[in-house]
């Protein structure tokens, strides 16, 4: 009866054993102490012959490189890969490579367990291609000029706390800016912007909105460019509240150059029921 008793003890301790968890804990950076943000981290168990191995599926790691996850006691194989790319940020460099390594075998026992230490810099991969931000990823308008008919000129508005300083359109009438850009680096892409508003506080008038543009390059360009190519127009709509926002996207027709002068012309001409007052016009060119 004694050993019964005994036998079903150990057998509940076994038991107890071979249910308990380990989570396990680390800090993935590479040799430089860049952070494998974002990356992922796996494991699979080191076994003798025959018997089976567990696989710890991946997971993410935290935008600081933490990776956490819970697995039964063993010796493991950690993988861990950095993130493919870095989306949403302007780079000058390429766009990161996805860099994987993976450890030598590492025991894994009680209730948490930090394996940092554990990870030999030797094992590490190379570092990481980090994004250089650039400052010419958003290169602003210069030299922008009205036409000679005195129907577009610079102007501030007062609002309220601000004071909004943009071109201004006269309603009702054919009319333009020309603005000159440096491409110090070109790409692929390029838009251009323009915001537009009115003080008419009538919903339903409407204006064409129309981009054309033309490229000096930076060897034997000319200043004389000649005929411009024109985007598709686009339709600025008033609503029921003065001053308010609209975004009309223009792709830039010319193809650009490192080192040219994009020449882009920013017009309105009369569709539709005009607005009743003066259209007002913000331009952001986006590389």
């Amino acid at each position: 009866m004694r050993r019964s008793i005994q036998f079903l003890l150990l057998a509940c301790l076994l038991a107890i054993c071979a249910r308990a968890q380990t989570t396990v804990t680390a800090t993935i950076v590479d040799p430089n102490g860049n952070a494998y943000a974002n990356g992922t981290g796996s494991a699979y168990s080191v076994v003798a012959s025959g018997q089976a191995s567990i696989t710890i599926a991946p997971s993410t790691l935290s935008a600081f490189g933490a990776y956490s996850a819970v697995m039964a006691a063993g010796s493991y194989v950690f993988t861990f890969c950095s993130a493919p790319t870095l989306l949403g940020v302007p780079v000058t460099t390429p766009a990161p490579k996805q860099v994987c390594f993976s450890s030598a075998p590492i025991a894994v026992s009680g209730g948490s367990q930090n394996i940092t230490s554990q990870l030999s810099p030797a094992e590490i991969g190379p570092p990481l291609t980090v994004p250089v931000l650039t400052t010419n990823t958003f290169p602003v308008f210069e030299n922008c000029v009205p036409d000679q008919t005195g129907n577009s000129f610079p102007q501030v508005t007062s609002l309220t706390n601000y004071f909004y300083s943009h071109w201004e359109f006269v309603f009702n009438t054919t009319t333009y800016i020309d603005c000159t850009v440096y491409i110090q680096t070109a790409a692929a892409g390029a838009t251009i912007v323009v915001d537009v508003a009115s003080a008419d506080s009538t919903a339903g008038h409407t204006a064409n909105i129309q981009t054309c543009d033309a490229l000096i390059p930076a060897s034997g360009g000319n200043f004389q460019v000649g005929a411009l190519t024109c985007a598709t127009a686009e339709l600025f709509t008033t609503t029921s509240t003065a001053y308010s926002r609209t975004s009309l996207i223009f792709n830039v027709q010319s193809t650009l150059t490192n080192g040219g002068i994009l020449i882009v012309k920013i017009g309105t001409s009369p569709t539709g029921t005009a607005p009743t007052a003066d259209i007002l016009i913000y331009p952001h060119f986006l590389l």
